[in-house]
């Protein structure tokens, strides 16, 4: 019954959670749209008014007459075999399905997808008849598309504050599905899952992007750390191939005649080893400055929120979160491959070179 454009969409009362919970009731007590037109507006002409009386029953109306009304012949609509809502922008339909007559939005369509092994194709599986159906790893369900009026039309969009589904205000949101829902959704396809108000979301939503803030600042101040730690082992590196050319002259001028050969050997030796670690060091400090490059543009995204936070309505800034939030947790968890043991070689300490009885 409830119409989105009926109450403000700004961040105020109408994210209120016990405002929620009365239209909530509203649409379960109300017998049709009028009622619960009747009942919103007495709600807004007296927002103070009791429960009780909000919610009771509908007046008794003076019975009249009958009027026998002819009623249009109205077409069927096209309906999703899972969340029931009508496809009239586009849908997606497989052939296998019994008798070719079960339709599915695109949401609930690519909720359906499945991949059974790392190498095997993602596969449809219709709710309805259970009919499978593979999917090319590429097109995926593009094909199997009907109707098809824009690239976007049909997909989930949540900026507008009302359901994409039914129209109405979303007031919840599903920590499963990940996104906002409707009371419709609430006690239709969500029933179920787990949820929360959106006044939870959007405070927690606002809370995680200052935890991410913090841990990228930190992750940052590591791996700077890290590089100080590689340019002074660079530095080192240099200095113990010196310390040990040193050596080995010194212990070659009395074996110089009969050594000149070996000492070629081993001051090549020397060499390679201190390529080795210089080059290790290099690779370890190009890692590390790739890193810290992410995470500045990571950092960037997080900036990007916290202006969307200020200057955009609630809704856009949870779509934003959950829009880039993957790209930040990604960057956080990246293996740290400037400190795995084939790059560390150039902390290790300088190999001593035989030269005793060579």
């Amino acid at each position: 019954f409830f119409n989105c454009n009926s109450v403000n969409m700004g961040g105020g009362s109408a994210y209120d959670e016990e405002y929620a919970r009365l239209i909530y009731d509203l649409e379960r007590v109300a017998i049709d749209d009028a009622d619960f037109e009747r009942r919103l507006a007495l709600l807004q002409a007296n927002p103070n008014i009791d429960r009780d009386v909000i919610l009771g029953p509908q007046p008794e109306l003076i019975p009249i007459s009958p009027i026998q009304v002819v009623q249009p012949v109205i077409a069927p609509t096209r309906t999703c075999a899972i969340c029931k809502c009508t496809l009239n922008v586009e849908w997606v339909q497989f052939n296998r399905c019994t008798d070719n007559n079960h339709s599915f939005c695109v949401s609930c369509a690519e909720r359906s997808i499945v991949k059974m092994g790392i190498h095997s194709l993602p596969t449809f599986r219709c709710n309805v008849c259970g009919v499978q159906t593979k999917l090319n790893g590429n097109l995926g369900l593009k094909p199997f598309i009907k109707n098809i009026s824009s690239e976007r039309a049909g997909r989930l969009s949540f900026e507008s504050g009302c359901c994409p589904f039914h129209g109405d205000l979303l007031i919840y949101f599903c920590t499963e599905c990940l996104e906002p829902i409707c009371a419709k959704c609430h006690t239709g396809f969500h029933s179920d899952h787990d949820y929360e108000t959106l006044d939870t979301t959007f405070s927690n939503a606002k809370l995680e992007v200052q935890e991410l803030e913090t841990e990228l600042k930190d992750k940052r101040s590591e791996i700077s750390n890290s590089v100080e730690k590689i340019l002074n082992s660079q530095a080192k590196i240099s200095q113990d191939a010196e310390n040990r050319r040193r050596q080995i002259r010194d212990e070659f001028k009395i074996l110089r005649d009969l050594l000149n050969n070996k000492e070629r050997d081993l001051l090549n030796r020397v060499e390679v080893i201190e390529n080795e670690r210089i080059t290790s060091a290099e690779e370890s400090l190009l890692l590390a400055t790739s890193a810290v490059d992410a995470i500045d543009k990571a950092t960037k995204l997080v900036d990007e929120a916290k202006v969307t936070l200020t200057n955009s309505e609630p809704m856009e800034f949870v779509q934003f979160v959950f829009d880039k939030k993957q790209t930040i947790l990604d960057v956080l968890e990246q293996e740290d491959a400037y400190n795995e043991p084939r790059h560390r070689i150039h902390e290790r300490a300088f190999p001593y070179v035989y030269t005793q009885g060579a």
